[in-house]
């Protein structure tokens, strides 16, 4: 099966075996943490639910800052190191080491100030009883920053299916396994509070980052324990990126943010659910460049641009094929699926439709921000997230405002297809390379309109 496929797709057949198995492995983390919503959202109802998935958005923003934009660094650093032969323990542990090291100690750090200031927060929000699920959350920060950076390493590494495990697949399975065993003993009569749910995520997210852990580190048991990499150094390898996290940032919460701030508890989990039950649509595009974004780097190292840009159509064509039909499916169905999470919630279908327009953008523009990042065009990403990053905020504070939780859904998916198709563009002005499906030809005469 595996040599008709490369009979078929030739040298780019990884690519497509890849994909698929990294998007089994997607496909279990998007249901497992699906499922998760759902009980989540039975069991607490939706005012409560929304108090959850607000703090869980905070710990979230919060995680990620803690790992210094580290996350495409490391992939291209280790990527890069394997083209060039140079892929062995003495090389690769040190850094690994030094960003485990790094990450730990800042996330830790935010974590303790996030508790600290629980209180401070919920009162910003307006929302007092966010304070005790938020200070339990706040412990998530540690685990999830960890997990994600050894996710990181793995996915440079080329370990597709462990990056994938470690990143999205083990806390929301983990959580559900957790919750299974606490209500099995009682007949599920076990009454699942928000506090509980809090404990529950925390332990999960421990676990899936010691199970990261040893799958990442058990590769370098060999290593040279005397070669050093000093932390200072990850600090400035993941400088360039870091504003780029903090643009992409303002392109995914702010919407959720304003909505917590001028809208009920309830609007937030309607928010949170469609937001969630929407990225499915980005199944194939996340699958497709786990394992895209090291063979780019490795193709731009080796000045192979044509076999650079094959690899990013098909990435595209993947996605775009994929994606499609799930839209047209969730806009017939869009009142059922919602209604999954309760009764409550069946008002949130328009929200469905609204942000599944974006993530279908998002598919179709193909992984551009990939492409540049792994080809040393981080500055075109930072252009485009700034830009997005900008109108995402200005939109979701007036749209909120003046539309309420409707207008939290126009600011994303407004926002994501202006920084995709920002990016599309970039990736052809650099590097001559277009991303769109099915679409041939030169756009010189466009280049020279727009300079």
């Amino acid at each position: 099966m595996k040599r008709s496929i490369q009979n078929i797709f030739g040298e780019h057949s990884d690519l497509l075996i890849g994909t698929v198995l990294a998007m089994f492995v997607r496909a279990l983390s998007a249901l497992s943490s699906f499922i998760l919503s759902i009980v989540i959202a039975r069991k607490l109802g939706a005012s409560e639910s929304g108090l959850f998935f607000l703090s869980l958005s905070i710990v979230t923003v919060v995680a990620t800052l803690s790992r210094f934009g580290l996350d495409n660094p490391l992939v291209k650093t280790i990527a890069a190191n394997i083209v060039n032969q140079r892929q062995n323990n003495y090389s690769i542990r040190p850094i690994t080491l030094a960003a485990s090291k790094f990450v730990i100690f800042v996330s830790v750090l935010v974590a303790v100030v996030i508790m600290l200031t629980s209180r401070l927060i919920s009162e910003f929000f307006d929302k007092p009883e966010l304070q005790d699920p938020l200070w339990v959350m706040a412990m998530v920060i540690v685990p999830m920053a960890c997990a994600n950076i050894y996710s990181s390493i793995q996915l440079g590494l080329k370990k597709t299916l462990l990056s994938t495990l470690s990143a999205t697949c083990l806390v929301p399975v983990l959580s559900l396994a957790i919750i299974v065993l606490g209500i099995i003993p009682h007949t599920l009569n076990w009454d699942v509070s928000l506090q509980a749910i809090s404990w529950i995520y925390f332990f999960a997210s421990c676990l899936a980052a010691l199970v990261a852990f040893y799958w990442c580190f058990a590769q370098f048991k060999n290593g040279d324990g005397s070669v050093v990499f000093e932390m200072k150094s990850i600090a400035k390898l993941g400088m360039p990126f870091y504003p780029i996290v903090i643009f992409q940032l303002l392109i995914t919460w702010p919407a959720i943010w304003s909505v917590g701030y001028f809208c009920s508890a309830s609007d937030v989990a309607l928010y949170s659910t469609a937001h969630k039950t929407s990225q499915l649509l980005a199944l194939f595009l996340v699958s497709v460049n786990s394992i895209a974004a090291p063979k780019f780097s490795m193709l731009y190292s080796e000045g192979k641009t044509i076999e650079l840009e094959r690899v990013a159509k098909l990435s595209a064509i993947i996605a775009a094929a994929s994606a499609i039909p799930i839209m047209i499916f969730y806009w017939i169905f869009s009142r059922e699926i919602m209604g999954l999470f309760g009764n409550e919630f069946k008002s949130a279908a328009v929200l469905l439709k609204i942000l599944t327009v974006g993530q279908l953008v998002n598919a179709v523009t193909g992984p551009t921000a990939y492409i540049l990042l792994m080809t040393g065009n981080e500055d075109s990403v930072r252009k485009s997230t700034f830009i997005g990053g900008c109108v995402c905020v200005f939109l979701s504070v007036i749209l909120v405002y003046y539309y309420g939780v409707i207008g939290g859904a126009f600011s994303a998916a407004i926002s994501m297809s202006l920084i995709n198709f920002m990016t599309c563009w970039y990736v052809y002005q650099r590097l001559n390379i277009i991303t769109l499906p099915f679409v041939k030809g030169n756009f010189s005469i466009y280049t020279r309109i727009a300079k």
